[in-house]
């Protein structure tokens, strides 16, 4: 009775939809190879997404709503993606102005539902489509992105209003994500480092405050227990560099570090 149970189970035709797809980066590699475990969860549905062999975790068949995603790991800062929305909207308009040859920006009617790092396809009907990956402005209400960062470069053809912009298959399905190592994170040796924690006094560590070495296009953020770590490319030399501190909605703290080449140097930054 059993294997005939089985049988029939086996038998059976199941069909499942792919709601939405994330796939992880790790920052300081710059590859897909996440070290240690990774929860990739919907912290509020009790739901984890599914791994598929190819390194994408994947989600499927949930309701269409709003929801936030949480990445967990020992190796790496914890991130979210908040406030996306299912279905996702994939067809957008240029303005008026549209968007010209050369150029690597555009204003759209409307941005509700895009994200940093959304693939757009530019298709005027005539030149062969365009693709870039695309970043909101600083300030939401111009409506504008722009693709500066696209290795692809300006645009090729022109584009009027008429024109159609849309996040691709199978672009609108998933989602990238970049994580941070964290102050467990076992680099390789000779990596010019700046180890540190954050402390507000009595009050103790300060969790989530972003650290920046000034100039340096080098950022993270501290742990829950405060700690965090910068990483340099193999061309930074010794130098004295200021970094700045600044805590979740408070003040900007900047201190004074030595940064030694294939070393790692060791500070406590005390706020305020």
């Amino acid at each position: 009775m059993i294997s005939e149970s089985v049988g029939w189970i086996l038998d059976q035709r199941f069909s499942t939809k792919l709601s939405v797809s994330i796939y992880l980066a790790d920052d300081f590699t710059g590859k897909r190879e996440i070290k240690g475990s990774v929860k990739v969860s919907i912290p509020e549905k009790k739901l984890n997404a599914i791994r598929n062999p190819s390194g994408y975790y994947n989600f499927l068949d949930i309701p269409d709503d709003t929801y936030t995603f949480e990445i967990t790991s020992e190796l790496y800062l914890k991130e979210k993606i908040e406030n996306f929305v299912l279905p996702r909207n994939t067809s957008y308009n240029l303005s008026a102005s549209g968007a010209s040859s050369g150029s690597t920006s555009a204003k759209l009617t409307s941005i509700t539902g895009l994200r940093d790092g959304d693939v757009l396809e530019f298709d005027n009907g005539s030149d062969p489509p365009e693709r870039r990956v695309i970043y909101i402005d600083s300030n939401p209400a111009t409506k504008n992105v722009h693709w500066d960062k696209d290795p692809q470069g300006a645009l090729l053809y022109d584009y009027s209003s008429a024109a159609t912009v849309s996040i691709p298959f199978p672009f609108n399905f998933v989602l990238p994500v970049t994580l941070k190592p964290n102050h467990l994170y076992s680099f390789p040796s000779g990596i010019t480092l700046i180890r540190g924690s954050v402390m507000n006094g009595s009050e103790g560590p300060i969790d989530n405050a972003e650290v920046e070495a000034v100039g340096k296009d080098v950022k993270s953020r501290t742990s829950s227990i405060g700690d965090f770590v910068l990483y340099f490319s193999a061309s930074q030399e010794d130098e004295s560099i200021q970094i700045e501190v600044t805590p979740l909605g408070e003040s900007t703290k900047t201190v004074s570090c030595e940064v030694k080449k294939g070393k790692t140097v060791t500070i406590s930054i005390y706020y305020p």
